[in-house]
């Protein structure tokens, strides 16, 4: 098995699997980078006045949420490519956290059936195994 090496094949690459642990490594450096951008981009629009975020503020925290949705993608697909799953799972959970984002950042509103079912969703993919060995996805990522 080739390990990743560019930027692009760890967090952009759909093809082939990924196990749980670099899984879970690759998502928290994309959490660490999008919680700085999140830091700067409350920093420029917090509104002292009202200690809320601008509509720009809003504005640029969905677009920063969107943007980390791609490598998000990418990593779920490949996780799920790990225990034989196609990439339905991936798009579904995308789904359900563009649907969340808008929900809180644009209409400041907070459906928690859907985030309960995100959440349990997000732990089916970190910690259900692999297939062990070769499956139709690829060689087995801890070989």
């Amino acid at each position: 098995m080739v390990k990743d090496k560019t930027l692009a094949e760890n967090f952009f690459k759909r093809e082939g699997r990924l196990n749980r642990l670099r899984y879970f490594k690759r998502n928290v450096v994309l959490a660490i980078v999008t919680f700085i951008l999140m830091f700067i981009n409350t920093l420029i629009f917090l509104d002292t006045m009202t200690h809320e975020l601008s509509t720009a503020g809003n504005f640029f925290m969905m677009i920063i949420m969107l943007i980390m949705f791609v490598p998000s993608y990418c990593l779920v697909v490949r996780r799920l490519h790990d225990m034989d799953r196609d990439e339905l799972l991936a798009k579904l959970y995308i789904v359900g956290g563009v649907t969340s984002c808008f929900l809180q950042f644009i209409l400041k509103y907070e459906f928690e059936p859907l985030e309960i079912v995100m959440v349990i969703l997000g732990l089916y993919i970190l910690l259900v195994p692999g297939t062990q060995g070769a499956n139709q996805y690829g060689a087995d990522p801890l070989q």
